[in-house]
């Protein structure tokens, strides 16, 4: 949630910005245009071509500059600790920032509370289904959390047959025969963009 605040906070932003960059680019070409005396038609031109350039540039900075990694809150089942980073890996390099619980959360930390903030915090919720997920109240409680707010989950299939009702009719990545395609079919997800 904060980090879609700020993104809407930063998309606010970027018009007025843009704006006063393109003027002040406008002003300055006009004052030298002015003083290189080359007329008030190529001064206007002059100007607003500068403008128009310096406007460009301003939104593109600002869109490299507010382009951030997608963050992915991944729940397992503590048996399946070693896929879980496996999938840490892939997603990191696929460009996104994996979240996992154990590698986050430090001794003395309130475990729903940091697991709240985590999945808060994250564009996605990516759940690996396994029969040792289906037999876990903990990882069962994630999914109604990601689901109660509003989460995209992305269910990573290890068996099909532990799909929860709740996840039956998601799209999922395929992990039960070929993980290659597994891994092929989540990274178009996650690469073409958050939420």
């Amino acid at each position: 949630m904060k980090h879609n605040i700020e993104k809407r906070f930063m998309a606010a932003m970027a018009s007025p910005i843009i704006a006063i960059v393109a003027s002040v680019a406008s002003v300055a070409s006009l004052a030298y245009a002015l003083k290189a005396n080359i007329g008030p038609v190529l001064t206007g031109v002059l100007a607003a071509g500068l403008g128009a350039v310096a406007s460009v540039a301003a939104g593109f900075m600002f869109h490299r500059l507010q382009r951030r990694k997608p963050r992915v809150f991944i729940s397992y089942a503590h048996a399946d600790s070693d896929f879980a980073s496996v999938i840490a890996d892939r997603l990191k390099q696929m460009g996104a920032e994996p979240v996992i619980d154990r590698l986050v959360l430090r001794v003395g930390d309130s475990v729903q509370g940091a697991v709240d903030r985590m999945i808060d915090s994250s564009d996605y919720f990516l759940f690996v289904v396994s029969s040792a997920s289906k037999n876990s109240n903990w990882a069962q409680k994630e999914v109604q959390q990601a689901l109660s707010r509003g989460k995209r989950v992305l269910p990573v299939v290890l068996d099909t047959g532990s799909i929860p009702k709740e996840l039956s009719g998601i799209f999922y990545a395929d992990f039960t025969k070929d993980k290659t395609k597994g891994f092929a079919e989540l990274e178009r997800t996650v690469r073409t963009g958050a939420g």
